[in-house]
């Protein structure tokens, strides 16, 4: 599911595994009490909820193959301002929970950023927030009343074991074709939103 008020895509490795049937209360404990859940931007920018323990691996997986790069919703944001906004984000986040609005004037602090990106950083669609999702530099905190708020998973958690990007992905394509095999490299790329090769898979 896409868009500003999409419910997140349930992508439970583990967690449903041990039998679903969970309440949505059990979703919330997991989240914000237990921290054994973790929402934030993954395959395909989509948002997910992915088992604490398993977020690293994909983060791994998603730094071996992502690019930093423009994108349709802001064109005028080149891929150096990107990079700087996805290490802006992780300094800003460093010991703190921050929602949106305040998330969006840390960065545009430390930046000097003009007013219409700080307006993007705004935007529901995240695509600003995204990438430093990816990079493992941020996901959802608890709410603050209507507020969404991002952490720091690495200090969220308070572990953060990272594999090597080839070990994460021989884990996750594992996991991939014991669920959903027989599969292609194709069906892969779809889950992924890219076209692995065939040697990787």
């Amino acid at each position: 599911m896409r868009g500003p008020g999409s419910s997140p895509v349930l992508c439970w490795i583990g967690y449903l595994g041990e039998g679903g049937g969970h309440r949505e209360q059990d979703v919330q404990d997991a989240l914000w009490k237990h921290r054994s859940l973790v929402k934030t931007w993954c395959m395909r920018g989509t948002l997910h909820l992915i088992s604490a323990s398993d977020l690293p691996v994909y983060v791994a997986a998603r730094k071996a193959r992502s690019v930093v790069k423009r994108d349709w919703l802001t064109p005028e944001i080149d891929v150096e301002e990107r990079k700087r906004i996805v290490l802006a984000i992780r300094e800003a986040l460093d010991g703190q929970i921050l929602n949106r609005e305040r998330l969006a004037d840390e960065v545009a602090e430390r930046l000097a950023m003009s007013a219409s990106v700080r307006k993007h950083m705004l935007s529901g669609w995240g695509n600003l927030l995204n990438p430093a999702a990816e990079q493992g530099y941020l996901c959802f905190g608890p709410s603050e009343g209507s507020k969404v708020t991002f952490v720091r998973p690495d200090q969220w958690l308070g572990r953060w074991d990272e594999p090597s990007g080839d070990e994460a992905w021989k884990t996750l394509l594992r996991r991939f074709f014991s669920t959903y095999g027989p599969a292609t490299h194709h069906d892969i790329g779809h889950w992924w939103a890219s076209v692995p090769t065939r040697r990787r898979c």
